[in-house]
């Protein structure tokens, strides 16, 4: 047995994931498209332009890490 709970009224185990965790995979398309292409000029100004934290805000991934009580995502690092 994997260690993982078994789906209510199954055998079968839970995914060691919830649905959020499936976010990290359009979170590596997003930062490879949209800002590794351009991380070394930012890099070497020391800048980051506005416009990435106002795409970010859009698609929902700013403050992921926080809790919900400070206006965050309450999620988690895995």
């Amino acid at each position: 047995m994997s260690g993982h709970a078994a789906v209510p009224g199954s055998r079968r185990p839970l995914p060691p994931f919830t649905d959020e965790h499936g976010q990290r995979e359009a979170i590596r398309r997003f930062v490879a498209a949209e800002l590794r292409p351009h991380a070394q000029e930012w890099e070497d100004a020391k800048w980051f332009p506005n416009e990435g934290f106002h795409r970010l805000a859009e698609l929902g991934w700013l403050g992921l890490k926080y809790p919900e009580e400070y206006n965050g995502e309450g999620g988690d690092y895995c």
